[in-house]
Parts: structure tokens; C-alpha cells; sequence
């Protein structure tokens, strides 16, 4: 007779300990990367540049004058899209579950002012500040990664 004895419990204990340590790597992970994309989206809003680092368009005359007067503490006359800060406030990251993470505005009339912005209409201008280009997504990524490491 032969008798055969494994350690399959220490291994399976094993494998619930690292999979309990990335879940908690990876919810770290989700938090800081969607925290920085929220802060570099608003910085190169406020710079003056859309998702892919091209100038915004011009603000018609009529929109300068109108801000000029109204002499917004935000006002710089770099258009920056910033017109009382509420809309850039509005943008935060938020955690889904420890595999997803979302930017997006935590107020619905700021939603739609972004998205008036990002679409732009028959008198107004795109302006796709929302977003990352390519490169951006790849440092990203790499972040994340970088940050999941255990």
C-alpha cells in the first residue's frame, strides 16, 4: 500500500492571503490613479488645453466682454473653461469596486455644462477637455500597474 499525503490546505490558505492582498493592492491602485487623472485633467483644463494638448478655441467676443463685466474671480483670458469653478469642482474620481474607477462630475447641471463643452453646438466651439489622448492613457496604465505591484 502506498500513502500519499499533500499540503493542499497551506497552499489554498496561501492563495487566499495573495488574492486578499491584491484585491487590497489593487483598490489602492484604482484610488491614486483615478485621483491623479482627475487632477491632470483639471490642470490642462485650466492651461488652456483639451484632451490631445491643442489650444481651446476662442472665446467669441461676446463671451469675453460678458466675462470681463462680470469680472469672475476665474477669469484669466486664457480660455480655460472656468468660469465660477463649479464645473472643475464638480470633477472627481470615485472607486466602483477594487477593479474599477471612474472621473466623472458629481453633479448633474455640471455634467451637462461639460458636455455643451465637449460637443459644442451650433454657436459654440468643441472644446474636448474630457478625456485622455493616447500617450496619456499609457502613462496611465503604467501607474496602475506600477501601483499594483506587490
Amino acid at each position: 500500500m502506498i500513502k500519499v499525503t499533500t499540503n493542499s490546505r497551506i497552499v489554498i490558505n496561501s492563495i487566499k492571503k495573495r488574492a486578499a492582498k491584491i484585491d487590497s493592492s489593487s483598490d489602492l491602485a484604482i484610488q491614486k490613479t483615478t485621483a491623479e487623472i482627475s487632477t491632470y485633467i483639471k490642470e490642462r483644463t485650466l492651461s488652456g488645453k483639451d484632451k490631445n494638448g491643442k489650444k481651446f478655441a476662442k472665446y467669441a467676443n461676446s463671451t469675453l466682454k460678458a466675462k470681463k463685466k462680470r469680472g469672475g474671480k476665474f477669469f484669466t483670458g486664457v480660455v480655460n473653461l472656468n468660469d465660477t469653478g463649479k464645473m472643475m469642482g464638480s470633477l472627481q474620481p470615485k472607486r466602483v469596486s477594487s477593479k474599477v474607477g471612474i472621473v466623472g462630475f458629481t453633479r448633474h447641471i455640471e455634467a451637462q455644462k461639460a458636455a455643451r463643452n465637449i460637443n459644442g453646438s451650433r454657436h459654440r466651439p468643441k472644446r474636448d477637455f474630457f478625456g485622455l489622448s493616447n500617450n496619456d492613457k499609457t502613462r496611465f496604465i503604467k501607474m496602475y500597474k506600477d501601483l499594483l505591484k506587490i
